[in-house]
């Protein structure tokens, strides 16, 4: 008797992560409903094998209802994507985000039968949105992906749905990436020579290779998929920490380039904190290096 083929859904599958996953579950021979509102960018993906393109908006019951009906499980990536699109967009960023996830968890949750992957951001763990006393618009963008990660553990544990949420930090490593990015925008101009600016001194990031972030989430569904877990929260980021001026310096050093720094100053960034989840963790492996990461793209943006 022939296996059936597992079904996937992947939101936001527009996106920079989201459009990976679909290429790598394409790849392992999953059937991929790939879903976004952006039915244009969505057309990328029509020439690979069984992927369904299903371009609409999660904010309506019906096209929830009837897109991950039949699917085996969801990986959610839709919503607000960085700190600025919900700075510049905060309505837009509430309603693509909170509202979308709601809606999606609910139908979950009435069909059963389905496991569920969420991508959320280390922003969940900077302090005021941890602490609940935020000050800022900036925090916008944390305080939704916090309220979903709550609404999915509500929606899902109690009605036994499997959930793994996946928080990401500084994704890069792709030319689908977002040009105005700090490490895109920094890479590019120090492989023509221009100035590259720096307005914050301050604020750490922590980069995440695209590829260890695919595989990292694709184990979580291959786990879920094996019925090992019920619940489980993915921290996908190593130990380094830089900052701007380190990533500039770092840049400049396997590009070759006569760059030079530019400091504009600006007020601080946001501070993360460093206590635990009291849930299960699983140990993130970082397998590719920012040197390693920053010379790959070097090379295909050369």
């Amino acid at each position: 008797m022939a296996t059936k083929t597992k079904t996937i859904v992947v939101t936001g599958a527009a996106g920079f992560v989201g459009g990976h996953l679909v290429n790598e579950f394409s790849g392992r021979g999953y059937r991929v409903i790939a879903a976004d509102l952006q039915s244009d960018t969505l057309d990328r993906y029509a020439q690979l094998p069984n992927v369904v393109l299903r371009a609409g908006d999660l904010t309506d019951l019906n096209y929830c209802s009837d897109l991950i009906s039949g699917a085996d499980g969801v990986v959610h990536c839709a919503g607000a994507s960085r700190v600025s699109s919900a700075v510049n967009a905060p309505l837009n960023a509430l309603k693509s985000t909170v509202l979308a996830s709601g809606n999606l968890f609910e139908t979950i949750r009435q069909q059963g039968d389905k496991w569920l992957v969420v991508t959320s951001t280390r922003e969940v763990e900077n302090n005021a949105v941890a602490a609940g006393n935020s000050s800022a618009l900036a925090d916008l963008y944390g305080i939704c992906k916090f309220t979903v990660e709550q609404l999915a553990r509500s929606f899902c544990l109690e009605a036994g749905i499997p959930l793994v949420i996946c928080r990401l930090s500084d994704v890069y490593g792709s030319q689908r990436d977002h040009a105005n990015k700090l490490l895109p925008i920094f890479l590019m101009r120090s492989l023509v020579g221009d100035p590259l600016e720096i307005r914050d001194t301050a604020t750490k990031y922590c980069f995440t290779h695209i590829d260890d972030v695919i595989a990292g989430i694709a184990g979580a569904v291959k786990q879920l998929e094996d019925g090992q877990i019920r619940f489980q929260l993915r921290k996908i980021w190593g130990e380094r920490w830089i900052t701007a001026p380190e990533l500039a310096q770092l840049i400049k050093e396997i590009s070759v380039s006569e760059s030079r720094h530019v400091i504009s100053p600006m007020a601080p960034g946001a501070q993360f904190s460093a206590s635990l989840d009291k849930d299960t963790l699983w140990d993130f492996s970082e397998t590719i290096s920012l040197e390693e990461g920053l010379k790959r793209m070097s090379n295909f943006q050369s």
